[in-house]
């Protein structure tokens, strides 16, 4: 699990960089757009991680593990951005 930390780092900036350019751009539907592309983000890394530690060898069903967790990670940070962009449009 050495490599842990730096899978889910780079898909945690990866998440910010794509959720600033969604709401800079501010194109009325932010946190639809977000979610949708957060979402899938998370889905496919969930699903590549979960083949990945089911059915790999030993170094790489970690990273697999690694990638469940970002995927979590970002479906639950996702959901709160988008939350909180809905209520910031409400007020």
């Amino acid at each position: 699990m050495e490599n842990s930390g730096k899978i889910i780092g780079i898909n945690l900036l990866l998440f910010i960089l794509y959720t600033l350019l969604i709401h800079a751009g501010d194109n009325g539907d932010a946190a639809l757009a977000g979610a949708i592309i957060a979402y899938i983000h998370a889905g496919g890394i969930f699903v590549v991680g979960l083949f990945m530690a089911i059915f790999s060898n030993d170094p790489n069903r970690s990273r697999g593990v690694s990638l469940i967790l970002a995927g979590l990670l970002i479906a639950i940070i996702g959901f709160s951005v988008c939350l909180g962009t809905l209520s910031l449009n409400i007020h």
